[in-house]
């Protein structure tokens, strides 16, 4: 069966520093040529969808990442920091290509707080209690506390309605509160006044999410070896076909650890390491489909590496 791009999505799974292997996948596909119909990413994977979805994977590379990681060495420089300062800078690219829209669909996922009592937790001092505590209930496998609190809620540039509707002005807003790990995350997240948590509580790569918007097939990036798991707390898993789509999964051959990669924490070379394996998985997914991928250039040049950015 044919890979018709027109009617295929990339849903994109990875929490902070470990989402440059997404990237590496991404760069991989933009530099052969492969634009898909839509693009989808939740947590610190949402950033490299994003600037896939305008065709600036692989000019913006791993540079992005040895920035954010150059800023965590400054003192008081948090996480929170680091993600704010990276979409003030991409809006001022990505922001217009979005509302010409000549891009493909992006849907971005997030978390929504929708009792009083989640808010209260989430948004105030007590929040890196609650997501270490968060932490310890996800090794249990138990999502009680989330799934009383959180709503999965995914933005969608052709979203019928203004409530997931993800539009020009509240873009920044959206991007961050799908990178908000309570454990990690300083800042609060709210979009038009509500509050919301990082996605992967409860939509960690929301393959599930446009499998429902009739695309026939979906490609699932994600940054951890092993099953893809719906959310942190493993509550459910994946599978390899989604409704009507078939779902073709990409993830690393080697744990992000193994390079030195964590959510918060990262060296140079580890990251650079992380991206280029991203890049080598790409390639690898091209050559398995060559003759699937309906878009593929002749000719191409395999991409760059690190030396040579």
């Amino acid at each position: 069966m044919t890979i018709d791009p027109t009617k295929t999505a990339i849903a994109c799974g990875g929490t902070g520093f470990k989402a440059a292997f997404v990237h590496g996948v991404l760069s991989a596909l933009e530099t052969h040529g492969f634009t898909a119909a839509a693009y989808a990413g939740s947590s610190g994977a949402a950033l490299p969808a994003m600037r896939a979805s305008v065709g600036e994977a692989y000019s913006s590379g791993v540079a992005t990442w040895l920035r954010g990681l150059a800023m965590f060495g400054v003192q008081g420089t948090g996480m929170s920091d680091i993600l704010l300062t990276d979409i003030a800078g991409v809006s001022q690219s990505v922001v217009p290509k979005m509302i010409a829209g000549s891009t493909p669909r992006l849907c971005i996922a997030t978390s929504a707080v929708h009792t009083i009592a989640g808010a209260i937790e989430t948004q105030g001092t007590r929040a890196g209690a609650l997501g270490r505590r968060l932490l310890v209930h996800a090794d249990r496998g138990d999502h009680a506390w989330a799934h009383e609190n959180f709503t999965p809620h995914l933005w969608d540039t052709r979203a019928d309605d203004r409530a997931h509707r993800l539009t020009a002005e509240n873009f920044g807003d959206v991007l961050y509160a799908s990178t908000r790990l309570l454990h990690a995350w300083q800042r609060p997240a709210e979009v038009e006044g509500v509050p919301f948590v990082d996605a992967i509580y409860t939509c960690a790569i929301p393959v599930l999410e446009v499998s429902t918007m009739d695309y026939r097939e979906i490609i699932a990036i994600v940054s951890d070896p092993g099953p893809i798991y719906r959310n942190i707390f493993r509550s459910s898993v994946i599978q390899e076909t989604a409704w009507r789509a078939a779902v073709h999964i990409i993830r690393p051959g080697i744990a992000p650890k193994s390079f030195g990669v964590e959510e918060t924490t990262a060296s140079e070379q580890g990251l650079i390491n992380l991206y280029d394996h991203g890049l080598d998985q790409g390639l690898r997914f091209i050559g398995t489909h060559l003759e699937t991928i309906n878009t593929v250039r002749q000719g191409w040049d395999w991409p760059k590496r690190i030396d040579s950015h």
